[in-house]
């Protein structure tokens, strides 16, 4: 399975938090899923290390390896993502969610997250 992990995913699971589920993990560990984190994602970490909102865990080439060496793929913003993105309804304002809810509808992956929200948009989305 194709999985698009959520920023706050990404970063609970580097740092092993509590706040990350059994089932998430398990997720993330099965060897047959293939994970990737949205080009989003970076772009809003590094907004919000600039504004002062966000601490990495990790320096950006530490989190960078563990990302690889995890199996975890950077997953670019495409043209068809945009295209996608100028129909999406505003059920949900933030500009790298719905990125995010682009790229899942686009290649039909699903998305990893708390964030129900992205419920509104059709996307199959696991947490628990």
């Amino acid at each position: 399975m194709n999985y698009i992990i959520d920023t706050h995913t990404l970063l609970w699971y580097l740092s092993n938090s509590i706040h990350l589920p059994l089932k998430a993990k398990q997720i993330l560990d099965e060897k047959d899923n293939v994970i990737f984190i949205s080009q989003a994602s970076l772009l809003e970490m590094s907004m919000k290390m600039s504004l002062g909102k966000l601490k990495l865990p990790v320096s950006w080439s530490d989190l960078l390896y563990y990302c690889e060496r995890g199996g975890i793929h950077i997953l670019p913003i495409e043209t068809s993502d945009s295209i996608v993105l100028s129909n999406l309804p505003f059920h949900h304002r933030d500009p790298f969610d719905r990125i995010m809810i682009c790229q899942a509808l686009n290649r039909q992956y699903k998305l990893l997250s708390k964030d129900s929200i992205f419920d509104v948009y059709g996307v199959a989305r696991e947490w628990i």
